[in-house]
């Protein structure tokens, strides 16, 4: 029932490179989801890029940042493999603290991204979801980023992982389903989510279907079939 499978193979004291190439090809066996390469380290993901037979399904390369070591080197790697790039809203590895200053980061990413002769639709816009527990209005401004970057550049797409949200507090699995809930009424295209969390799942293909985005509601039917929906 997901679009894709995120795969991380980061293991202190490892090979990340061979352990990352190991897990897409074992999970290429039993599976046919294309894949999402999620490493902090570039030069990791332009060695599995450039080791695995890709075929004609090219993974989702994650992530980017505007900071020029990444952008000018996996942007073009993205271009010459045709795939699609997940961008964080960072810019000499700091994070913004309001949507505006988060906004023209991606004005500038996106910017960039098209230089490289990326469409706008491969280009991932992750707004970073930062601990709510602070006297700071984290949540708030991630609704308003991501209606900002619909509103302007309606073909990028936005993603997030939202488990940052609930860090240090209690409850976090209702806290995170929550925020999953509201950041799909504010526009955002998907989710970084454990496939286990059966809960979590079902949340969202209940938010696609009242949302418009599962049409004739075919997925929340099949979801039903299937039993994910007996949580």
């Amino acid at each position: 029932g997901v679009n894709y499978l995120d795969l991380n193979a980061k293991v202190m004291g490892r090979d990340e490179v061979s352990d990352l190439v190991w897990l897409v090809n074992s999970v290429r066996e039993v599976s046919d989801i294309p894949l999402v390469l999620d490493s902090a380290d570039y030069t990791v993901l332009v060695s599995v890029l450039a080791e695995v037979d890709w075929g004609n399904q090219a993974p989702i390369i994650n992530s980017t940042t505007y900071d020029a070591c990444h952008a000018d080197t996996l942007l073009p790697l993205a271009k010459q493999y045709n795939t699609s790039i997940i961008a964080l809203l960072m810019k000499d590895k700091q994070i913004c603290r309001t949507a505006q200053e988060r906004f023209v980061v991606c004005q500038a990413l996106v910017e960039k991204a098209r230089g490289y002769g990326i469409a706008d639709q491969d280009l991932w816009i992750d707004p970073l979801i930062l601990p709510v527990n602070s006297n700071e209005p984290v949540a708030q401004v991630c609704f308003e980023l991501v209606r900002m970057v619909k509103a302007e550049f309606p073909q990028v797409r936005t993603c997030c992982g939202v488990s940052n949200v609930s860090f240090g507090l209690p409850g976090r699995a209702l806290l995170n389903r929550a925020y999953i809930a509201m950041l799909a009424a504010h526009g955002i295209d998907g989710f970084i989510v454990n496939v286990c969390d059966r809960e979590m799942r079902a949340l969202i293909s209940a938010a696609r279907a009242l949302l418009g985005g599962d049409q004739h509601r075919s997925g929340y039917v099949q979801a039903h079939s299937g039993g994910l929906l007996h949580c």
